[in-house]
Formats: C-alpha cells, structure tokens, sequence
C-alpha cells in the first residue's frame, strides 16, 4: 500500500474527527506509510487503519494508485462528496457537531509545566530523556510527547492563550528530536553540552568573587598581608608595608558606586597609592598577595580535572590580585592556555548554535570566543559572518572582517567575506577595492567578479 496524502478537500474544522484523527492527518505527508503512522500514533494497527478509513470517508486523505473499489469503505465518489451521496460538512451537522471545549485545569498546569522544562534548552530534558537513552527512546519519547503536547491534539477546544504555547512546545521537541535522532547531530550537541559546563565555571568564579566583594563594606579595613623583611603588622599606616590590592575586587564589571561617601573611601585612596607606589618600585618590598595565590592553587587543581572555564575566571581573579614572582610563570603559562581552551569551546557552541539556527545564541559565542581567545581569524570571520547575516551592527562585522584579514592577509575568503560586508552597508567603493584585492588570491576570482558587478551597479545607482 502506497502512503496516504491529503487530498486537500473539506475543512476538517468542520468534520466530525477528534483529536486523535486531526493528529493523524497532521502527520500524513504523502511520504509517511501506515506503518510508520502506527509508530507515530502510538496506536494499534487496526486503530490506525480505521482511522485513516474515517478521513478517506470523509474525503480528507486518499490513498494514491488504489482503484475506486479498493479505497477504504465509504470512500468518495467526487469532490467532497462521499459515494452515499452526503456531504461531510452535512453529516457533521447532522451529528450535532461543532461545540468547541476548554482546557481543563490539569490540562493547563501540564502545559505550563512543561513550557517550564523546556527553558532550559537542553534537549535530553525537553524530551524527558537521559543523555544515555538509545536512539529507539529517544524515538517513543518524542512520539509520545507529541500525541500530548501537538496542538492538533486538541482540535475542537477552544486553546486562547494555549494554542501558542503548544506551538511552542511542539517546536522545542521537534528540534530536539531532529538533533538527538540523527548520530552525527548527537555527537555535535554532547560536544556542545560538555562546552556549555565547562564555560558555566566561568561564570561561577564571577559569581564567587562578585560575593567577595559585596562583603567589603562589613569589613571596613583591608585584610593583613604578610610582607618580606618586615616584622611589623601589614597594612599599617607607616608607609612600611605595602598592602595587597583589594581582594574584593570582581572579575566583572563593578556595580554602580554608591551616592555619597563611604567609611571606606579613606583606606581605599590610600591602598590606591600604595599600589601605585609598589608598581612603580618605590615600596622597596616584595609583596605576597595570599588570595592571589590562593585563586592560582584553585586554577591548578581545576585545569588537572579540565575544568578550563573556572580556570579562566580564577586566573583572572589571581590576575587581578597580583601574586608574587615566582608564581608568575605558572600564571602566565595557565592563563594562555586557558584563553585557548575556553575560546575554542565559545567557537564550537558557535558553530553548533549556527547549525541548528539559533544566530542569536551563535553570534553571542562567536562574540565570546573573540573577547576572550588568542587573535585566531577564523573567530573573527565566524562573528562577522553571523553579525552580516543577521543584518545586525555592520560596524562591528566590518571591524571583525577587517581583523580577520589583517591576521590572514592572503585567504581570499576573509576579503570577499569584508567585501559583502561594505556591500550591505551601501559602501560601494570599499567593497570594490576589497573584491579587487580578493581577485589577486587563489580561489577568489569568481565570487570577486560577482560581488565587482555588484559594487558597480550600486556606484552607478548612487550616481
């Protein structure tokens, strides 16, 4: 039996079907065969055949290379019109059809509910599954999710507010199930879920030092700081210790200063110049800012387990602490490798996101991978690309561009990517110059020719 396809006929809204026959036609695509229905449906065979019975009879389906004789009982014999010679439309009213119901209360707390898992993005969580689950679980989840949460599961209620909820859902799962299906598609999101906990470190070294410092206030004075060659207490007021930077400072921006002055504000400008003096090596002593060195042994132990995304931020705060000398070496060799780890995670989270459609969340890796890596021109080409197509800030794209060409002179591809870029933003001349110079490097000719004609019927326009 060839599959089932709509004929295209007949209003369903106004048959006599329910939910679970709207959502079998929802399904039927002229691809799909019945067997395949039977999985999706989750019902019997006989169930499933009975009701494609009842929308061929209703002239809702057909069954393509079927003779007259071999359609389903009750087929049509022309053009909304059923062999008996009734019409569908007169059949529903016949019935007393046409009442339209509402959600229950446990109907909409369900569909609430699950509005409430699928915040989280996750895939495995928005089909209820484990991320060890085998690819037939992964199936029975979304088919039985689907027969709840599919919006032509409840044709005939009245949905209001819930029909775009619903829609809401049946995209989220359809999206997941189109990933976590498909072996290749899994292996790129496990990729991206172990990115997304290693860069979740980093943000909760902020968090953590953020806390730090909104404890400062109950402090009132800087913490003691042991300094070399002194016996009396650090911090003290003598100009002879140099006290450590202030340990409450975060990784992240400051929080707005409060209006007026603070008890603080004193020890705070002299710590300040304290510093400054240090720097510029008029203390005469050598200081060994502990928390520094106590962020730098967390960021060791982290980067053994490979946790380089709470490497990054307590590197960072080590940074901004200060440690002594001899830690240096350590610090600097973490802190590029770090760059380098956490970079190339943004990168990939980019480049999934881009895959599955999501620009938003891709532009905001890219962007992340830019901040916070090595100059590495592919990142640079990635966010530009992604700003372009996204038509969104073509400064920015034209700087990333620009960057990415002066790291990787010679790729062509960076220079017709900046020469589109001019193009979007109506810069006829620039994106010609850029085309021009994409022309003289191996494998640009082409598209350089194409986007030359382009620049030159916008100057000609212009003039």
């Amino acid at each position: 039996m060839r599959p089932p396809r709509r004929t295209g006929r007949g209003d369903p809204a106004a048959l006599p079907i329910d939910p679970a026959d709207a959502f079998l036609l929802s399904q039927i695509d002229g691809a799909t065969s019945v067997d395949e229905l039977v999985l999706i449906s989750g019902k019997s065979a006989p169930e499933v055949r009975a009701s494609l019975d009842k929308l061929a009879s209703l002239d809702l389906i057909e069954f393509p290379g079927r003779g007259e004789e071999a359609r389903p009982s009750g087929s049509p014999g022309g053009a909304g019109k059923p062999a008996s010679g009734v019409s569908p439309a007169d059949r529903h009213e016949a019935a007393g059809g046409g009442a339209r119901r509402r959600l229950s209360r446990e109907q909409m707390k369900r569909v609430d509910a699950y509005l409430v898992r699928i915040e989280s993005g996750d895939f495995y969580e928005t089909l209820g599954v484990k991320p060890s689950v085998q690819k037939d679980g992964i199936r029975r989840a979304f088919f039985a999710l689907s027969r709840e949460f599919h919006p032509d599961a409840y044709y005939g209620f009245a949905l209001g507010e819930y029909e775009a909820k619903l829609e809401r859902i049946f995209r989220s799962l359809s999206q997941a199930y189109e990933v976590l299906s498909r072996p290749a598609r899994r292996k790129a999101y496990d990729e991206y879920r172990r990115g997304q906990a290693m860069l979740g470190g980093f943000a909760a070294v902020e968090d953590e030092v953020r806390a730090d410092r909104q404890e400062e206030p109950r402090r009132g004075t800087p913490p003691p700081l042991a300094v070399s060659g002194s016996s009396s207490p650090a911090g003290e007021p003598d100009g002879t210790a140099v006290s450590a930077p202030d340990t409450q400072t975060p990784v992240a921006e400051s929080p707005a200063p409060r209006a007026g002055p603070s008890p603080s504000d004193g020890w705070r400008r002299q710590r300040t110049a304290r510093q400054l003096a240090a720097v510029l090596g008029m203390a005469g002593r050598k200081r060994v800012p502990a928390r520094g060195v106590e962020y730098l042994a967390q960021a060791e132990r982290s980067a053994q387990a490979g946790e380089w995304g709470r490497v990054m931020g307590l590197v960072e705060a080590a940074e901004k602490f200060g440690v002594a000398p001899e830690h240096d070496e350590v610090l600097r060799g973490l802190s590029a490798r770090a760059r380098v780890e956490v970079a190339g995670a943004y990168f990939r989270q980019a480049r999934f996101a881009e895959a599955i459609g999501n620009l938003a969340d891709a532009t905001r890796n890219a962007e992340m991978a830019c901040k916070h890596g090595p100059d590495v021109a592919p990142y640079w080409t990635l966010y530009a690309s992604l700003l372009l197509r996204r038509n969104r800030d073509l400064h920015g794209a034209r700087d990333a561009a620009q960057r990415a060409v002066a790291l990787q002179p010679e790729e062509s591809s960076y220079r017709l990517l900046l020469a589109r870029v001019y193009l979007a933003a109506g810069l006829w001349l620039n994106a010609r110059r850029a085309a021009e110079e994409a022309a003289r490097l191996p494998g640009g000719a082409d598209e350089a020719r194409r986007l030359l004609e382009a620049a030159r019927r916008g100057e000609a326009g212009k003039g």
